[in-house]
């Protein structure tokens, strides 16, 4: 991020093999020195412009504890 800029970094997945990181949430939220607009941009809005469309960002939360 610091090379290109968090406003490059969209998150994404090799569903259905398995890497081992399904808890994005919880992962951004750990990442040190990032904002809530950051965090944010990473998760979804980045994608969304990237892609020129609207996301739901409800999709991009993991489920909760036992509603899998």
């Amino acid at each position: 991020m610091a090379e290109v800029g968090v406003g490059q970094v969209v998150t994404g997945t090799d569903y259905p093999f398995d890497m081992g990181q399904y808890a994005l949430a919880a992962l951004l939220e750990a990442a040190p020195g990032l904002s809530q607009e950051e965090r944010e941009g990473i998760a979804w809005r980045n994608a969304e412009r990237l892609l020129g469309q609207r996301l739901r960002p409800e999709d991009w939360q993991a489920p909760a504890a036992g509603q899998a």
